[in-house]
């Protein structure tokens, strides 16, 4: 959660943490604008400011806010996931970057109106298109293995957290989910648990679907694009 002057507020899980941007924190869960800091001149545009220091001698935002409340608090809106970027303020728009998510296989800019919080648009950042001189097979190739890697991993935790609720409709879905996966799982004799699930001594995988992720990531790491799953 990152705010568009000095200060921020940091939302993980169910705690809120107050923070500055001097500290360099990162962008989570959600942008939020406090109510009485203006975004002074000129534009926040790199890290730390514009002369790298944190600090806007004019500035005066206010030192403490309440997110139960909204004391001091503008605007807040969700992000679909956390981001190392720090926001860029521009005249009236506060710019956002956040990491491949659920429903992103990129990372995500979003552009947002500093006085309202509305987002005025947001895309999807393809790192390939900083590759102009790779064929466009080659791209459409290394596409493909990203989205690859991404839908594997996504349906992997969702399936993880189904089991998790220990009740016939969430194992049955994250079966499904499993199966898409390349997981040769029984419909009649499903897996008690997740960890049963995947099994290598209990559980067989589709010969195809059971290596492509580590095809793909292979695939992805010739090229320098190392992927990490949190």
């Amino acid at each position: 959660m990152r705010h568009l002057t000095l200060a921020a507020i940091l939302t993980l899980s169910s705690s809120l943490l107050a923070a500055a941007l001097s500290a360099g924190s990162s962008t989570v869960s959600s942008a939020v604008a406090l109510a009485k800091a203006e975004p002074p001149s000129p534009a926040w545009t790199g890290f730390r400011g514009i002369e790298g220091t944190g600090v806007w001698p004019t500035a005066k935002p206010p030192t403490t806010w309440d997110g139960a409340t909204d004391k001091n608090i503008r605007w807040k809106v969700s992000l679909p996931n956390w981001g190392l970027g720090q926001p860029v303020v521009v005249k009236n728009k506060v710019f956002v970057i956040s990491e491949p998510g659920w429903k992103h296989d990129w990372p995500l800019l979003q552009c947002f109106d500093s006085a309202t919080g509305k987002l005025a648009w947001e895309k999807e950042l393809n790192t390939l298109d900083l590759l102009p001189d790779l064929p466009a097979a080659e791209k459409a190739d290394l596409k493909q293995a990203i989205a690859d890697v991404f839908t594997f991993d996504r349906e992997w935790y969702v399936a993880r957290w189904e089991f998790s609720q220990k009740n016939p409709e969430g194992i049955a879905s994250g079966v499904k989910r499993l199966k898409g996966i390349g997981y040769m799982l029984s419909d009649t004799q499903p897996p008690a648990t997740f960890g049963e699930a995947i099994s290598e001594q209990k559980t067989a995988r589709d010969p195809a679907r059971g290596k492509l992720r580590k095809k793909q990531v292979q695939k992805l790491n010739k090229i320098g694009w190392y992927h990490e799953t949190w």
